[in-house]
């Protein structure tokens, strides 16, 4: 059996991911190579990889010992706390990871990427790669940002809890030779870790009304549909329309009512006003902040249109919706309520705001073509919202920056702004082929991989035909959930029982997190006595959750 065949049997066996990605490869022992990744053999018999980059040669590895140098290299580097993740950038013939591997703790993960999938094939057929392929802590990508699964990779690693001890390390050679795509792995993790913290800050500060909400808007649940009730109930040439509350709505908002039963327009809560202020009545209200000011929706005309939210949402705002409401992206506790009843677990992440929480609702209930209007993610002068608004955020001064413009070729932004406006990059890169978002907010930041029309254009090209759009709604909002009711009451009865249970474990907790914090301060590192101590917590966590 050659090395790249006892690389591939093994890779079949248990990395049944990457073997799907190269299976025709793997399966004709037959790859496309790359001539300027060449493998050769070292003064001391091992092999070593160079790389040919016009008429220079940069060298991966040593070509006197590559073992030597690799085991020399990993000495700068400790990793010590617990569950790291360490982003390597570069593989070659592995000798690097393997010594990364070799002082990393068991509860760390070693990411691990190949940016050219031919230099990942012609090193798996020189370079005996098995020790690293059994490893569980090792995760592979290959290719670049975009065709891979690194965000996936460092949704599953890489949480507010441990972001601050995520490394990321670059093989030598690599940065020179893949120095774009180094630099977009770099921009990649700083996104990921950016969206943790943002995330953590919102529990924070919105922890206990995330709590109160969901105990008050449970007297919603009988009467209640599910974002799952929509999926694909709408034509597949039907348009969705996000439209969000940015200052350029005021140019093109009067367009929507040619579009009315054409396509289906969702509102985001902040974008009512303007829309009411107009006369035009959206087929959804999407509402999710916790804390939203209840202003907004007064005398806005929301009160019987189907309001999508959270169970979490602000209950004064669901006490003053009178129609239907339909929950959406549920909370992990609100998931398993879901999931006891049987229906669809819906959502994932959405973004931070309302406007990406609805973009991620076009894409859930399938849709395939996405317009975005209002979303300017910047600033028009000093303006900050339709209707001339201008809405102040914490620190905003101190986030400003400039960004390319659908207009203009630079444009103001602030920080929150910038992030959703990574976001929706982000994850307009790996949708599907067959989904396209259009970006018709006629002015603002420009958002890369959207196609950019007016509003008008849209219309005219994409909505000529009447699908009566409320006669849809209306249908699917007929449904009975009547039979998930008892369902949901013993569940609530359960948790009841279960949170008397928590409050008890999580005193517990606290006094082992004390000694914990006290012993590792001291140590700096993982003695018995600190892995015992978070064995126990880990313990409790597990009954906990």
């Amino acid at each position: 059996m050659s090395i790249f065949e006892k690389n591939v049997a093994l890779i079949k066996e248990c990395r049944t991911v990457l073997y799907s990605r190269f299976e025709e490869e793997f399966e004709s022992c037959n790859y496309e190579k790359n001539d300027n990744y060449m493998v050769l053999e070292a003064r001391n018999k091992s092999m070593y990889s160079q790389y040919k980059i016009d008429d220079r040669i940069v060298r991966m590895n040593s070509n006197y010992n590559p073992e030597r140098e690799a085991k020399t290299w990993v000495n700068q580097y400790e990793f010590n706390d617990f569950k790291s993740t360490i982003i390597m950038f570069g593989i070659a013939g592995g000798y690097f990871a393997k010594e990364v591997l070799g002082i990393m703790n068991n509860s760390s993960r070693l990411i691990l990427i190949e940016p050219e999938k031919e230099v990942f094939l012609e090193s798996l057929s020189k370079y005996d790669m098995t020790e690293i392929i059994n490893d569980s802590r090792v995760m592979f990508v290959t290719g670049k940002i975009g065709e891979n699964n690194l965000s996936a990779y460092l949704a599953k690693c890489i949480h507010w809890t441990n972001v601050k001890f995520a490394k990321i390390l670059v093989h030598p050679g690599y940065e020179e030779i893949y120095e774009q795509e180094y630099k977009d792995v770099t921009k990649e993790v700083r996104n990921h870790a950016e969206a943790v913290m943002v995330e953590r800050n919102t529990e924070q500060l919105f922890g206990k009304e995330f709590a109160y909400n969901a105990v008050d808007n449970i007297k919603y649940t009988p009467n209640s549909r599910y974002l799952s009730d929509f999926f694909g109930v709408f034509p597949e040439d039907m348009i969705g329309v996000v439209v969000a509350a940015g200052p350029s709505l005021d140019e093109n908002v009067s367009v929507l009512h040619q579009m009315k039963g054409k396509a289906v327009i969702f509102a985001t809560d902040t974008a009512l006003r303007a829309l009411h202020k107009e006369g035009i009545k959206a087929d959804f209200v999407v509402t999710v902040d916790p804390k939203k000011d209840i202003d907004i929706f007064e005398n806005a005309g929301f009160e019987d249109i189907p309001l999508m939210c959270k169970l979490d949402s602000n209950p004064k705002v669901l006490d003053m919706h009178k129609g239907k409401k339909i929950w959406i992206n549920p909370s992990e506790y609100a998931c398993r309520l879901y999931n006891r009843i049987g229906v669809f677990k819906d959502g994932g992440k959405s973004g931070g705001s309302v406007a990406t929480t609805t973009f991620s609702i076009c894409k859930e209930i399938g849709l395939k073509k996405i317009v975005l209007i209002g979303q300017d993610l910047a600033y028009k002068g000093d303006v900050s919202h339709a209707n001339g608004e201008q809405r102040k955020v914490l620190n905003e001064e101190k986030s400003i920056c400039y960004v390319k413009g659908n207009k203009e070729e630079k444009i103001k932004t602030r920080g929150d702004w910038l992030m959703y406006l990574r976001w929706y990059e982000k994850v307009i890169r790996d949708l599907p082929e067959d989904i396209e978002v259009i970006n018709a907010t006629e002015g603002g930041a420009f958002i890369e991989g959207t196609t950019i029309m007016t509003l008008q254009e849209v219309c005219d090209e994409y909505c000529k035909n009447d699908y009566n759009v409320s006669e849809i709604i209306n249908e699917v909002l007929q449904i009975s959930h009547e039979e998930y009711n008892n369902i949901a009451e013993e569940f609530f009865k359960e948790s009841y029982v279960d949170l008397g249970k928590m409050i008890k474990n999580m005193e517990k907790v606290i006094t082992l997190c004390n000694r914990f914090e006290r012993k590792y301060s001291k140590a700096r590192s993982m003695t018995p006595d600190v892995a015992a101590c978070l064995k126990d917590i880990t313990k409790i966590s597990r009954r906990v959750k």
